[in-house]
């Protein structure tokens, strides 16, 4: 009760820097691993109106719409059935502002699969949203110790520790504060941290990471000379957007045209592909050493191989090298 409520309060305070403009009511927070609704009950006596609940037990599930029918609240707090153990329903949509996930990882055993997990609730966040993750972490022998003393001083026998212990063996995996460390990072999160821990039991928060252009971005910037011009405006947050270089096998650049140019651009080599969008048109262009000419009108798209030029409109180009495209137009 108290990692629930804590973490509650942990969101009120949240909110305040990260959703601001958001009102308390319109807050979209889910509870993954519901169970029969504690949380999603807590989180609407505290106020919250926009609150799901997410469970792969359908007994389970029944449970809690019937607390919450009898608590009437049904308007405010949602259910849903998932029915993939790493991944979350579809119906939740991908605007999340917090998600609660406590005690429900530790029970997918494999690891790419629990990584797989967090890395389908990160797609589903918000950028900048919260994430309050519970779990049992691997314990040493003295952190054991401690916790079964624990168990024993609330009136838990030795042997009802041992059968528990022998049930969930092989059902809930308990991994190491490292390995949640680097799977929430490789999974899209940041500002990772331990929100508290006893015996073993770790919540963690962590924000999901924005990956995003900031709104001035999306203007082509061009040149003094007319050429092409990379996005100058790229936020920090979304390095990411531009690499000169993605892999060795296929490096790419992104470049902009802008409107009134008359820009030659040619692939880096024998073996590059360009494939272009007309964000604006009409734009005039050339391919090849043919000079075949075509005009493209607002959001069409082109794809070649060597030389195109390019006059009027504007729109991106992503060049890639060691790739062949097939010549293709199309669009609206």
């Amino acid at each position: 009760e108290m990692v629930v409520d804590d973490s509650i309060s942990l969101l009120e305070s949240d909110r305040k820097s990260y959703a601001s403009n958001c009102t308390k009511e319109a807050l979209k927070i889910v509870d993954i691993g519901c169970a029969t609704g504690y949380t999603l009950l807590r989180l609407f006596d505290r106020g919250f109106r926009n609150v799901h609940g997410v469970d792969i037990s359908v007994p389970m599930l029944k449970t809690a719409e019937d607390k919450i029918r009898i608590a009437g609240c049904g308007q405010s707090v949602n259910l849903h059935l998932s029915r993939d153990p790493t991944s979350l329903p579809k119906s939740l949509g991908d605007d999340l502002d917090a998600v609660f996930v406590n005690w429900t990882l530790q029970f997918v055993p494999a690891k790419d699969s629990r990584k797989r997990f967090l890395c389908n609730i990160s797609k589903q966040m918000k950028d900048g949203a919260l994430l309050v993750l519970t779990e049992k972490t691997i314990q040493d022998s003295l952190t054991k110790d401690a916790y079964y003393g624990f168990k024993k001083r609330n009136g838990v026998t030795d042997k009802e520790i041992k059968v528990k212990e022998a049930q969930l063996r092989g059902v809930l995996e308990p991994f190491s504060l490292d390995w949640y460390l680097t799977a929430l990072s490789e999974c899209g999160f940041v500002q990772v941290s331990l929100f508290r821990a006893r015996f073993g039991f770790a919540t963690f928060l962590a924000r999901r990471e924005a990956k995003v252009i900031v709104e001035d971005s999306i203007t082509p910037m061009m040149r003094s000379d007319g050429k092409f011009a990379t996005w100058m405006n790229v936020s920090k947050s979304a390095k990411e957007v531009f690499y000169q270089t993605m892999e060795q096998d296929a490096p790419f650049a992104m470049l902009a045209w802008g409107e009134s140019t008359n820009a030659t651009w040619t692939g880096g080599s024998e073996t590059g592909s360009i494939y272009g969008f007309v964000y604006n048109g009409p734009t005039a262009i050339t391919f090849g050493s043919n000079e075949t000419s075509f005009t493209l009108r607002k959001d069409m798209y082109f794809a070649c191989t060597g030389q195109v030029i390019i006059q009027g409109g504007c729109g991106v180009i992503f060049s890639v090298e060691n790739h062949r495209a097939m010549f293709a137009l199309g669009g609206p």
